[in-house]
């Protein structure tokens, strides 16, 4: 619709390469009809919870394959699997300093994405869908919004305008 070269993959991003069981939970799972929040997580919403094994990448793999020379944004949203995902980026992390934004379901997980990301070079913004992006030192501590944007520093320019003010 928007003109942007995305396309969809039958594979599950993670830190692991191979094949694993993908977790769903909630009435008709694995439907057309089901639309709950499914995780390589066992542990992530286990009341109803049934599986299906998938095949799973790294990113870095992909990126690979695919030969992508260049990644501007991520958007993860994966159910507490989101450090795995960018952990199996590694170093295009570093490469490709894309503009991230992810769901953060607490501080724990936030705490393992800060270590992948050097506050030096990035800044963390929690997503205030009303007020707009908050800076924040700390990934994962809002219980009422945990999306975050996580920036480089060099594209700072491209999110300032919707920087909170106070």
């Amino acid at each position: 619709i928007n003109h942007f070269d995305i396309s969809c993959e039958n594979i599950a991003i993670s830190n692991e390469e191979g094949e694993a069981p993908f977790f769903n939970y909630g009435n008709k799972t694995f439907s057309k009809r089901n639309t709950t929040a499914g995780s390589l997580n066992k542990n992530w919403r286990i009341k109803n919870q049934q599986s299906i094994i998938v095949s799973v990448k790294e990113l870095r793999t992909y990126i690979k394959e695919k030969k992508i020379n260049r990644v501007d944004l991520i958007k993860i949203d994966v159910e507490t699997f989101e450090y795995e995902v960018l952990d199996g980026f590694s170093e295009y992390l570093k490469i490709f300093k894309p503009i991230i934004i992810l769901e953060i379901q607490n501080q724990f997980i936030g705490s393992n994405i800060s270590s992948l990301i050097s506050k030096k070079d990035y800044s963390f913004f929690n997503i205030d869908e009303e007020s707009g992006l908050k800076l924040t030192q700390n990934l994962g501590g809002d219980e009422k919004h945990r999306n975050y944007l996580i920036c480089p520093n060099t594209k700072m320019g491209i999110v300032k305008k919707f920087i909170f003010k106070n």
